[in-house]
């Protein structure tokens, strides 16, 4: 039996320049073994014309159902596309669609989307970060203690996206400690798909550089357990060299330094 564990539920994205008050806020819940249920809620702030919203799902997934406030949208494939010509005139505006994951092979998968809209009469795109879940087979993961439903298991962090376009600026920081795990240390410079395909990691992972070491990291954690969780499944793959690294405000802490907080 598959299991659905979602590994990154808020992304949040605040625009530049003139356009005050935006912001996007994607989550995602597991509903049942096959399907995910993505909600985005859009604060619109000083925006009132065109806009559109584009996310992109796995391949191998597929789209099941879609609502939008005040716009249209399309099913293109492995994408949803909203479309506003004139944004309501409401401040927040809610979308939801619905991921059937069936088909997926076991493994870490992501969301991404992209926000366009109209600024100073120039339509700029600004990244959504990216939301992650894991496709599981026969896990022995219990559900997370906030869950309603002992099925699925959810798990709450945050991944960062590792791309975005050259308009995108992402302001929105994580606060606390949270609990990450770095998966490799390297001196060679290893490919963006290294760990895609050896490990099946579909999701982002990130690198910087300290002490003459490439570090590989990925995911931030609300709990040690939740990261444990996730780590589990990432050696059941073939990540034997995985472990549990904590932050504090964005920075890099000592475990022992995370337990006293």
């Amino acid at each position: 039996m598959k299991n659905l564990i979602v590994c990154s539920t808020f992304s949040l994205i605040f625009a530049s320049g003139q356009i005050m008050g935006l912001g996007v806020k994607r989550t995602l819940k597991a509903i049942s073994e096959h399907e995910l249920k993505v909600e985005i809620k859009i604060n619109k702030g000083d925006l009132s014309d065109f806009a559109s919203l584009k996310e992109r799902i796995p391949a191998g997934s597929e789209l099941n159902y879609a609502r939008a406030e005040g716009g249209t949208f399309q099913i293109d494939d492995h994408s949803m596309n909203y479309v506003w010509t004139k944004l309501p005139k409401q401040d927040q505006i809610i979308l939801t669609y619905t991921v059937n994951t069936q088909n997926l092979k076991e493994g870490i998968y992501s969301i991404n989307g992209k926000f366009t809209c109209k600024e100073n009469g120039l339509l700029k795109d600004y990244e959504i970060e990216t939301s992650g879940f894991v496709v599981n087979e026969n896990s022995s993961v219990s559900p997370d203690e906030d869950t309603e439903s002992a099925t699925p298991m959810i798990i709450e962090t945050r991944v960062d996206n590792a791309t975005s376009t050259h308009a995108s600026k992402t302001l929105a920081a994580v606060t606390g400690v949270t609990f990450g795990l770095q998966l490799l240390s390297t001196k060679e410079k290893l490919t963006p798909d290294y760990f895609s395909k050896k490990y099946n990691v579909k999701e982002s992972v990130k690198m910087y550089s300290a002490d003459g070491l490439n570090k590989y990291v990925m995911g931030q954690f609300k709990t040690r357990q939740q990261a444990q969780q996730l780590r589990e499944i990432l050696i059941k793959n073939g990540c034997k060299d995985a472990f549990l690294v904590a932050y504090e405000n964005n920075q890099r802490i000592s475990l022992e330094q995370a337990n006293r907080k």
